[in-house]
């Protein structure tokens, strides 16, 4: 897999739990600036580094696992039945490009038979 892929699906894996990781990232930013913040109240210098790189890095990996779990599961397919079902403009769009598509097969078999039928 190539790089670009590998980052598009990465990106497209994260983005599918960014709802997720919103709600966390709500209080994990405040944590984070805290333990930047930490050595000033006295915390030994490795427990800060520990909360300002280390628990948004795990709450942005376990978006990502949740992004993964997702679209291993069906979570991603049924996420976009649902948006097509509140859509109602993208449902008469499929509609319509249902039936364009039915009679282009009427209309193609049509002119089959017509050319059939004049090489007889």
């Amino acid at each position: 897999m190539r790089l670009a892929e590998m980052a598009g699906q990465w990106q497209y894996l994260r983005a599918k739990s960014n709802v997720f990781v919103e709600i966390i990232r709500s209080w994990v930013t405040p944590a984070a600036a805290a333990g930047a913040f930490a050595k000033f109240l006295g915390v030994p210098s490795r427990w800060s580094i520990l909360v300002a790189v280390v628990v948004p890095l795990v709450v942005e990996l376990l978006g990502y696992a949740v992004g993964r779990f997702l679209y291993n599961h069906g979570g991603v397919e049924r996420e976009y039945q649902l948006a097509l079902a509140r859509d109602p403009w993208k449902r008469e769009s499929l509609r319509l490009a249902a039936e364009t598509a039915k009679e282009a097969r009427a209309i193609r078999l049509l002119a089959a038979e017509i050319c059939r039928r004049l090489a007889l």
